[in-house]
């Protein structure tokens, strides 16, 4: 297929060059035209918008007490629905929440006080200091008003009662008392020195009774504390006697004494009961004498048979008149009942 082209005359060019402008030209007029309609009518129809909701503002404006009490009792009655609920709920489960509330406070407490004693507690030095001055104020004070006041309280006249009966002669008396008791407890040592040396005799003795020992070996194994010019016949026939028996056994005296020392080192370190403060804890030691010796023993048949510490020590201390008394008030009433039974 063959295309020709023609060339076209200039003056047809022209032509059709005029036209197309004419052309455009009417076009942006009616364009320009159509803008500037359109935007009168958005002006009007704003304008026409605006005055429609002023005149319905106007309307809500004069019923609005109206809907804001209607908007109240709708929001009151959806409150009241959603709380009612819940207060129902909470009013259900009252003793859950007592018990909750228990908890919370115990354990706030617990917290609160368990701060304060440790506070306290680490600083101890400082709270005991402070006790002291209080003390020491206090004690002061109470004496100073039974000294220069008239009316004195009760609660002063308690704490110095002890010294309103004191004189020179109580005083002369306490010394005597103290001087009389250091002389007792040098007595009573020297009287357990004399047992002892007794005690030492007695063994002595039955030795040579049941052992047959002659003089001569008695005064070879005593040191020459006695001599005697006695005729001792058959010497060498005794003497072969006395080196075939046995052994003494030296294991119970040895127990003995130790028991008898023990003895006497409480009863010194106790200053013999002398002073209340001694004889408390003197009876402490009994008390934990009889727990831990005690604390052995399953059956009657042993307690009976057994030899104990504490009965040595409380025998010793009964042999004193006002330990006698004492004891006698306190087991008295136990014994008797126990013998009726």
């Amino acid at each position: 297929m063959l295309l020709f082209y023609h060339r076209v005359p200039s003056n047809l060019s022209k032509e059709f060059d005029s036209q197309n402008s004419s052309t455009k030209a009417k076009a942006l007029n009616r364009v320009e035209v159509t803008r500037s309609v359109g935007g009168l009518q958005a002006f009007v129809r704003a304008g026409l918008i605006r005055k429609k909701i002023v005149n319905q503002k106007k309307a809500l404006d004069f019923t609005q007490p109206d809907v804001l009490g209607i908007q109240g009792q709708c929001r009151g009655v959806l409150a009241r629905l959603k709380w009612g609920a819940w207060f129902v709920h909470v009013h259900s489960s009252v003793p859950t929440a007592i018990f909750l509330q228990s908890l919370t406070r115990g354990f706030l407490v617990q917290h609160e006080f368990f701060k304060r004693l440790m506070h306290y507690h680490n600083q101890m030095d400082k709270v005991i200091k402070v006790q002291s001055v209080y003390r020491s104020r206090q004690q002061a004070s109470q004496y100073k008003a039974l000294t220069r006041q008239t009316n004195v309280p009760i609660s002063a006249i308690k704490v110095f009662l002890h010294l309103l009966n004191d004189s020179d002669l109580d005083f002369q008396g306490e010394i005597v008392l103290s001087r009389l008791r250091t002389e007792v407890v040098h007595l009573i040592r020297d009287n357990q020195q004399l047992d002892g040396h007794v005690n030492e005799l007695d063994t002595k003795i039955a030795l040579l009774v049941k052992n047959k020992i002659t003089l001569d070996e008695v005064q070879r194994t005593s040191g020459g504390v006695v001599v005697l010019n006695l005729p001792l016949p058959n010497s060498t026939a005794d003497d072969q006697d006395f080196n075939n028996l046995p052994p003494p056994k030296r294991s119970v005296m040895v127990t003995e004494k130790v028991k008898k020392v023990g003895k006497g080192v409480v009863l010194t370190l106790f200053g013999y009961t002398q002073m209340h403060r001694e004889e408390f804890l003197l009876l402490k030691l009994f008390q934990r004498s009889i727990h831990e010796e005690l604390a052995g023993v399953v059956s009657l048949s042993e307690f009976i048979m057994g030899k104990f510490t504490f009965i040595n020590l409380l025998m010793q201390y009964g042999r004193g008149a006002k330990e006698h008394r004492y004891l006698k008030d306190l087991l008295g009433s136990v014994i008797n009942e126990t013998h009726f039974c």
